[in-house]
C-alpha cells in the first residue's frame, strides 16, 4: 500500500468567532490531487478534530508525511504549537503551507519541507520523494483540478449560514488582476474551472443538503457572461448565493441578471471615502462607481457589504473622518452591512516592503495580533500613519462601529 499523507487544518477558534463554520477547500484539493495519483490521505480539521484523535490517529497509522496548512499570518504562532505537538510522536515529514510561509520560508524551521506557492502540485512532488527543504509549488491549471475531496470531512460539521440558510463555500477562479498595495495578492494570472466542473460541484454540495452557496473568488464579476452563466446553474439546482466583488466590476444589468438567479448578498471592498486615500492604495475604483453599485443591488433587492479601512497610506483625521460619513452615505442608500477594519501591513504585500514609502511604520512584528477583527471585537492597530497614531485609529474604529452598527 502507498505511503499515507496527513493534511491538518489547525484550530482557528483563538482568532475567529466564527471558527469551523466552513470546509478548508484549500487543504481539500490538494488531497484530491493526491488521490488522483493513488496516494492515500486523511484530512484532519482541528477546529472540529480533538488534537487528542489527531495524536492517537498519527501513532495508530504511521504516515509518512504530516502537511500543515497557515494560510494566514495570524495562525503562525498555532502552527509552531502544533509542530511542537506532533513531532514527538511521529517521524513523519512534517511539511507547512499556506500563504505566509510562501513569504516568509525562513519562519519555519522546525519543519522538514515549506511549500511556497499553490500546494497541488508540490505535496504530490513530496510524496514521489523530491528533494529540496523548500519546495516551489507552481500555478496549477484550473481546467485540470478535481473538484475538491470534500467526502474526507462530515459535510454535517459546516452549518455557516447566509440569511438563515445552510451554505457552503466554493471557488470558482483563482486569482485578482488588480494591485492593491494592502492586498498580499501573489496570483494576478486569473484561472478559471470550467462551467461543466462548476455544474457538477454545485450538483455536489446541493445533495449535501445546503440551500446556499458563498463563493469565494476575489472577483466574481470578473468576467460577466460567466458569471451569468453560474448564477443560472444555481438556479437550476435551488441554491441562493453570495459573492466578493468589487463596484466597478458591477453594472446595472449584470446584477439585474444575478438577483433573478438567487444572488443574495454582495461584499465589495470600499476601503475609504476618501480619493486622495483611494489611490494612495492604487484601488483602482471610484466614490461614484461605489454609489452606483450600492444603487444597483438595493434597486433589485441584494443585500450589500462593505469592508472599510481605517489607516491606510495618507490617512489623516480628516478622511477618516471623511471615510465614516461615506458608509453612513451608502447606508442610507441602501448598504445593509458596513464592517471597518484597521491597516495590516501582511508580509508580502507592497506596504509590508516599503512602509517609508507610503508613510506608514509598523508598529511591531507580533504576527498573533495581525488580525483585521478580532475574536472580541474592534483589533487594535499594528501599524499607523505620521498624521495619524494607532491610539487615534482605535478611538476611530470605535467611533464608526457605534454610528454604523
Amino acid at each position: 500500500m502507498p505511503d499515507l499523507t496527513y493534511l491538518i487544518s489547525p484550530s482557528e477558534k483563538g482568532i475567529l468567532a466564527n471558527a469551523g463554520d466552513r470546509m478548508p477547500l484549500g487543504l481539500l484539493y490538494i488531497a484530491k490531487e493526491l488521490e488522483k495519483h493513488k496516494h492515500p490521505v486523511r484530512v484532519f480539521d482541528l477546529n472540529h478534530d480533538s488534537l487528542v484523535n489527531l495524536l492517537t490517529s498519527i501513532v495508530k497509522d504511521n504516515p509518512t508525511m504530516i502537511g500543515i496548512s497557515c494560510l494566514t499570518s495570524p495562525m503562525v504562532q498555532e502552527v509552531h504549537k502544533l509542530c511542537e505537538t506532533i513531532r514527538p510522536y511521529t517521524d513523519a515529514r512534517l511539511v507547512v503551507g499556506g500563504y505566509h510561509p510562501t513569504i516568509l520560508p525562513e519562519d519555519f524551521p522546525k519543519f522538514n519541507n515549506v511549500v511556497q506557492g499553490e500546494g497541488e502540485y508540490a505535496l504530490e512532488m513530496l510524496v514521489s520523494n523530491i528533494n529540496g527543504r523548500i519546495v516551489q509549488g507552481r500555478q496549477v491549471s484550473l481546467e485540470h483540478l478535481g473538484k475538491p475531496s470534500r467526502h474526507l470531512l462530515d459535510s454535517k460539521n459546516y452549518n455557516m449560514k447566509m440569511n438563515g440558510m445552510r451554505t457552503s463555500t466554493m471557488i470558482t477562479s483563482r486569482g485578482c488582476p488588480n494591485s492593491c498595495t494592502f492586498c498580499g495578492n501573489m496570483n494576478r494570472n486569473v484561472r478559471h474551472h470550467d462551467l461543466f466542473h462548476i455544474e457538477d460541484e454545485l450538483e455536489e454540495i446541493a445533495k449535501q443538503d445546503y440551500s446556499a452557496v458563498y463563493f469565494l473568488d476575489d472577483v466574481f464579476t470578473l468576467r460577466k457572461d460567466r458569471a451569468i452563466c453560474i448564477s443560472k446553474l444555481c438556479k437550476d439546482k435551488g441554491l441562493k448565493f453570495r459573492i466578493t466583488t468589487r463596484a466597478n466590476y458591477l453594472s446595472d444589468g449584470l446584477v439585474k441578471a444575478l438577483s433573478l438567479n438567487g444572488l443574495d448578498i454582495a461584499s465589495m471592498g470600499i476601503e475609504s471615502g476618501n480619493s486622495d486615500v483611494l489611490q494612495a492604495c492604487n484601488k483602482g475604483q471610484t466614490k461614484e462607481q461605489i454609489r452606483d453599485a450600492v444603487n444597483y443591488l438595493f434597486y433589485y433587492g441584494v443585500e450589500s457589504k462593505g469592508f472599510f479601512i481605517l489607516g491606510l497610506p495618507g490617512e489623516t483625521e480628516k478622511s477618516a473622518q471623511e471615510t465614516i460619513r461615506f458608509a453612513e452615505e451608502l447606508r442610507n442608500i441602501g448598504m445593509e452591512y458596513c464592517d471597518f477594519y484597521s491597516l495590516q501591513c501582511y508580509p508580502g504585500t507592497d506596504l509590508w516592503k516599503n512602509p517609508d514609502k507610503y508613510g506608514l511604520k509598523i508598529l511591531h512584528k507580533d504576527y498573533s495580533k495581525y488580525l483585521q477583527v478580532s475574536k472580541d471585537g474592534v483589533t487594535y492597530p499594528t501599524c499607523e500613519t505620521k498624521d495619524l497614531k494607532a491610539d487615534k485609529i482605535y478611538e476611530l474604529l470605535k467611533e464608526a462601529r457605534r454610528r454604523l452598527q
